[in-house]
């Protein structure tokens, strides 16, 4: 329907059309022939303000060209949400998603981009989905100084599509992934200086937490709203990042946590220090009351947050709890004390158990 002639010269004649996404039907690579037809012709539009394309196929080149082009002519868009379709493993829960070796699309599309004399969008909203994957195509190490200025050069290819300064909302595919037939599966980790100048970010989406993210995160301490979409269980050790959230200004959260049964080993359900995973489990509450000032602080605070008096509580117990019975308001510094939208997913039986989490989402109803 997408490619009926006559319907297309319509929509792109349409005068009040601002805003276009489309969710193209997920197809497998292995049939080549319907896979490529997640597309459509895109030249002639001109006046729109929102341009969202998931799971679209074919020829790259082509597509790039087309892209590229019709990004140049929407001189006024805001939003812009790109992601190809990609096979995955559903033989894995969640399921890993399986990326072309290559995964150089975005790049090539600022760089053609680029090319025609285009200047960066003034984007408001990024949206990069699956394919969409902001890594060095050279492989190089970021960390040799003798190549700093062509380093810099070559990761700022985003910065030639997007003026990053203006971004406010920013969501980036990070899950876990793998090669073609290949067995071992990693998670995608993104080249993060390609967004260095995302000063102004109100909103990130992410999908897994890990510690590039928290690096990151920290030094952008304007995000408002953080959206964490992987699928979570227990035993992750992602969770662990939680404790190292220090955002002043975050008022919205979103994690997706899911049950796990209990491991066998009763050594892996001893009790936990929430912020020092390495501690070990038979540590008195008294010797972990004579740490270091700056840690005894951070753990007081955290484990006091629904406490009025919680400024005086400097000398308070760690608070040690099942994982089980851990949510993400148990391992953010502040509890939550400040989140004013709040989704996450508790099982009801084990995990509604920490007066301090109560309390908090008695605050956000």
């Amino acid at each position: 329907m997408l490619s009926d002639p006559e319907l297309l010269r319509m929509l792109k004649n349409s005068q009040t059309l601002r805003s276009l996404s489309i969710l193209f039907e997920s197809r497998s690579l292995e049939m080549l022939q319907d896979a490529e037809k997640c597309f459509m012709p895109l030249k002639g539009f001109r006046n729109l303000t929102s341009l969202e394309l998931y799971n679209f196929y074919g020829t790259e080149t082509q597509h790039v060209k087309d892209l590229a082009n019709v990004l140049i002519d929407c001189t006024n868009l805001k939003t812009l949400g790109l992601g190809l379709l990609c096979d995955c493993d559903i033989q894995i829960t969640p399921e890993i998603i399986i990326l072309d070796e290559e995964c150089e699309f975005l790049e090539q599309l600022c760089h053609y981009f680029a090319s025609k004399g285009a200047t960066p969008l003034h984007l408001q909203k990024l949206r990069l989905g699956t394919g969409m994957c902001l890594i060095d195509s050279t492989g190089s190490s970021h960390e040799d100084s003798s190549h700093e200025n062509s380093s810099h050069e070559r990761n700022s290819f985003l910065a030639k599509l997007v003026d990053l300064n203006e971004l406010k909302t920013l969501h980036v595919f990070n899950d876990l992934v793998k090669n073609g037939l290949d067995d071992d599966v990693w998670g995608l980790e993104i080249d993060w200086s390609l967004l260095d100048g995302c000063t102004n970010l109100q909103q990130l989406s992410v999908s897994r937490f890990g510690e590039d993210v928290v690096a990151w995160v920290i030094n952008n301490l304007s995000i408002q709203e953080l959206i964490i979409t992987h699928h979570y269980g227990m035993y992750d050790k992602d969770l662990h990042n939680f404790s190292h959230l220090l955002l002043p200004h975050l008022r919205a959260l979103f994690v997706r946590e899911i049950s796990t049964r209990k491991r066998n080993d009763e050594n892996d359900w001893s009790d936990i220090n929430l912020f020092d995973e390495e501690s070990d489990s038979s540590t008195s509450a008294e010797s972990d009351a004579n740490t270091s000032d700056s840690a005894d602080s951070a753990n007081s605070e955290s484990s006091n947050t629904n406490d009025q008096d919680s400024d005086s509580s400097s000398n308070s117990k760690i608070t040690r709890l099942d994982k089980s019975t851990i949510s993400v308001l148990d391992r953010i510094p502040d509890g939550g004390y400040n989140l004013e939208q709040l989704s996450l997913c508790l099982d009801l039986e084990t995990q509604w158990v920490s007066l301090r989490s109560s309390f908090c989402l008695h605050r956000l109803i």
